[in-house]
């Protein structure tokens, strides 16, 4: 699609989009452990039962069970829940340039349809040449959304569970103003996120419809066959 207009960067925009998730998750993590950590070292006699603590009580309590505890094997543990933590951020921002990228594409094939109607072209051979344009994209949303739609469906999943964990803590009384600023934020980095995941995601489905829409509002005297076969697709 080389010879459609371009709109806006859209390198810059995911790059925009990854840096920009990946600091929310870099940032919500890093707040919810060191609320953590701050409230361990506090109630301990030293750091390294501090650290302990944190370890064995705050984060992998269940792990300590049965397995002995030592402090490389901790911030070992604290290196993998990182991982996983940007695993499930990588997944998100996958979803989002996904959209993102076939968007851009849709939104090239209706600004050129636009273009078209506004000059009132009618020359059969340019409304087929897009067409075969807009059937291929199509043919490429439909294969991607049958690829990751569970995908999607884990995603969003795994979002709305720590929105729902987030929102259950926050019936319970915090009382340190510390505390309450922590948990505030992180709470807000992930409503952002799951909003953007939302948003990015469904941004084919509405293109979608803006094409739907334009191609109805086509005028009677720039009707012809290939113009009435997008009515059909």
């Amino acid at each position: 699609m080389r010879n459609y207009k371009f709109y806006g960067n859209l390198k810059r925009k995911i790059g925009l989009i990854t840096f920009g998730i990946l600091t929310f998750a870099a940032v919500e993590h890093f707040l919810i452990n060191l609320n953590s950590l701050s409230k361990s070292l506090k109630s301990a006699e030293s750091v390294e039962k501090g650290f302990e603590f944190y370890f064995t009580s705050s984060n992998f309590a269940r792990i300590f069970t049965f397995v002995p505890y030592s402090l490389w094997k901790g911030f070992l543990l604290e290196f993998v829940s990182l991982q996983k933590a940007f695993l499930w951020t990588y997944s998100d921002i996958f979803i989002m340039i996904i959209g993102v990228s076939l968007q851009y594409k849709l939104h090239q094939i209706r600004e050129q349809i636009h273009i078209m109607i506004e000059s009132k072209i009618k020359n059969e051979n340019i409304w087929l040449s897009i067409r075969k344009d807009y059937l291929l994209l199509i043919r490429l949303c439909k294969k991607t959304n049958d690829t990751v739609s569970t995908l999607i469906v884990g995603s969003f999943m795994i979002n709305m569970y720590f929105v729902l964990k987030q929102m259950f803590k926050s019936l319970m009384r915090i009382e340190n103003t510390v505390d309450r600023v922590y948990f505030y934020m992180s709470f807000a980095l992930l409503i952002i996120r799951l909003g953007f995941v939302i948003i990015f995601g469904s941004a084919v489905n509405e293109e979608w419809k803006d094409i739907g829409f334009l191609l109805h509002s086509v005028p009677t005297e720039l009707h012809n066959p290939e113009v009435l076969n997008y009515s059909r697709l």
